[in-house]
This record gives C-alpha cells, sequence and structure tokens, in this order.
C-alpha cells in the first residue's frame, strides 16, 4: 500500500479524533487571541503596574486605573492561560488513545498485520497523522500561550519567567507528545477504545502530578527573591538565616527552640530569630529547567512508544 493510500485510510478511521482536537485547539486559539486584543488594549503603562503590585496594591500618582486590566488578567485571560494544561492533553490522549485500540476493537488489526512489511512498520505508519496534528496544534498554543502570558504581566518575560510555569511555551509541546505517547500505550494495552481513552486520561493526571512534584527536575537551588514585581524566580522552599549567616531548613531552625514553646510560640521565635530567606531557582534558570524537564518527558514518550512496539509484536491475539 503506497504512501497517499495510508494517509487516505488513517484520515478516514481517525478523521473524528483529529477533527476534535483541531477544533479544541482553534476554539482555545481564537479565545486566546481575543483576550490577548483586549489586554494589550486596556494595558496601563508597565512602570504603574510594576509600582501598583510592589507598593501594596496602592495605585501610584499620575497613573490610570487599572482595575479593567487586572480583571481582565485575572479573570477570563487566567483562565485561557488554565485551559493550556488541559486542552493539550485532551489533544493528545484523543489522538493517539483510540490508534490501536480502534482497529483491535473492530478485529481490522490482525488483517492488517498480516498485510504490512511489520507491525513495527504498521505503528510507524499509524502514529505519523496524529502526532502530526499533535505537534502542529501545540506550537499554535504555545506560541499564543506565550503572547498570552506577555499580555498578563507586561513587566514580566514570559521566556525567562516562572509565572504559570508549564502553561505557557515550548514546554507545552514536549508535554503534548508525552500525553500522546501514554494514549499509544494505552490502547496497546486493553484493546479497547473506551477503556483506553479512560486509561490515557487517569495516566496524563498521573504524569501531570508526578511533574508538579518534581519541580525544578533537580536544578540547583540557590537564595532567592519574592518581593520584586518585575522578577518571577521560582520559589520552591524556605531557608532561615541565623545571625552567623548559616542558612537552615524549616525543620533545623525549629529543632533549635526553646524547650516548651507552643507551636505558635515556636513561630513567633522563629521570626524573631532568623531571617526568612525564599529558596528556589532564579528565572535567569528557566530555560535549564526546562531542558530537565524536556528530558524527562522524552524519556517517558519513547518508553511508552518502545512498550507498545513490545505489546503490538508480542502479544497475539487480543
Amino acid at each position: 500500500m503506497n504512501r497517499h493510500a495510508l494517509v487516505v485510510l488513517d484520515w478516514r478511521t481517525q478523521r473524528f479524533e483529529v477533527i476534535f482536537a483541531i477544533l479544541a485547539s482553534a476554539i482555545v486559539a481564537l479565545i486566546a487571541i481575543v483576550e490577548i486584543a483586549r489586554l494589550q488594549a486596556a494595558a496601563p503603562p508597565t512602570r504603574c503596574l510594576v509600582d501598583f503590585i510592589g507598593g501594596g496594591a496602592v495605585l501610584p500618582e499620575g497613573c490610570p486605573p487599572i482595575d479593567q486590566f487586572q480583571g481582565l488578567s485575572y479573570g477570563e485571560a487566567a483562565r485561557v492561560t488554565a485551559a493550556m494544561a488541559v486542552v493539550p492533553a485532551l489533544v493528545g490522549i484523543t489522538l493517539t488513545s483510540g490508534v490501536i485500540s480502534g482497529e483491535v476493537e473492530h478485529r481490522t488489526a490482525q488483517l492488517a498485520w498480516i498485510l504490512a512489511p511489520s507491525r513495527g512498520r504498521w505503528l510507524v505508519d499509524r502514529m505519523l497523522l496524529p502526532i502530526g496534528v499533535a505537534l502542529l496544534t501545540s506550537v499554535l498554543l504555545a506560541v499564543l500561550s506565550q503572547r498570552l502570558e506577555a499580555a498578563r504581566f507586561p513587566y514580566l518575560a514570559p521566556d525567562s519567567s516562572f509565572m504559570d510555569y508549564g502553561l505557557h511555551g515550548p514546554i507545552i509541546v514536549v508535554r503534548t507528545i508525552a500525553y500522546a505517547s501514554l494514549g499509544l500505550l494505552a490502547g496497546a494495552v486493553t484493546g479497547r477504545q473506551l477503556p483506553s481513552l479512560l486509561t490515557s486520561g487517569i495516566c496524563a493526571l498521573l504524569l501531570f502530578g508526578v511533574l508538579t512534584v518534581a519541580m525544578p527536575f533537580g536544578q540547583p537551588q540557590s537564595p532567592v527573591t519574592d518581593d520584586d514585581a518585575s522578577r518571577a524566580d521560582l520559589v520552591a522552599s524556605t531557608r532561615y538565616r541565623t545571625s552567623d549567616g548559616l542558612l537552615l531548613t524549616y525543620d533545623e531552625a525549629r529543632a533549635q527552640a526553646p524547650a516548651g514553646m507552643t507551636a505558635d510560640e515556636t513561630v513567633v521565635w522563629m521570626a524573631n530569630t532568623f531571617v526568612y530567606v525564599p529558596f528556589g531557582v532564579p528565572e535567569e534558570e528557566l530555560p535549564f529547567v526546562e531542558v530537565r524537564e524536556s528530558l524527562l518527558l522524552l524519556g517517558v514518550a519513547t518508553a511508552a512508544v518502545g512498550a507498545t512496539w513490545i505489546v503490538i509484536t508480542r502479544r497475539s491475539p487480543y
């Protein structure tokens, strides 16, 4: 079977999933474009925003009202940003969870495996359309999410800001590919479309949880700032500086409290004795964190695709 015939066959068997992925991404993209335009139209001078946030929510003299902009930034636009965590996962697992399970469930996989040069070649051919659509839609969302982030926080550089980490920029593309690979594996293991979709969703949630817990993925941490409105460092933990300059963890600092203190008294004593130091990753090191996560996700994707290949080449019949 030539390449054109394979593309036509893939389209016929996967058209609903492809149409869903394109429509879902297009809707979110269109809403993002509208919100970007609204934010840019309502945006006050950057200086006013920085002074407002750094000055305890007090509007500096000579600045126009910023209520409308803040309402958009933390309202509708924030919900679009949050969708950037959901839509790529939905697109990824929807496109791939039925690639194998659909053919197995409808009893067409066995004939396809007989006609194909190898099951591995069959798998590669079946992956081309969904992975291609996943890449195109995720790149679109990555670009628009970056622009939306810049419009929401014009005083921050979105390519070096931990604000809304994982919800904008290139990392969306890598996460989509990882979610898609989990859909492939779920389809190969279950051999049924609905169980495959449900299993893929559960795996995607678990992966998202792992990414949240694993942040910042082994990147060395150091003292950062959390009181500069023009920066968005990642605050991962807290340290307490002694008068000698030694940095202690919470447990180490608490252990030095005089015996017999209540929990509230201990907190007051620590506040009066030590200097609070936010600890984490400075915004300049964001690319290193993204590279670490990307390598982890690519490892997950490679393992999932490899496991899928093993399942379809060694497990028969379903």
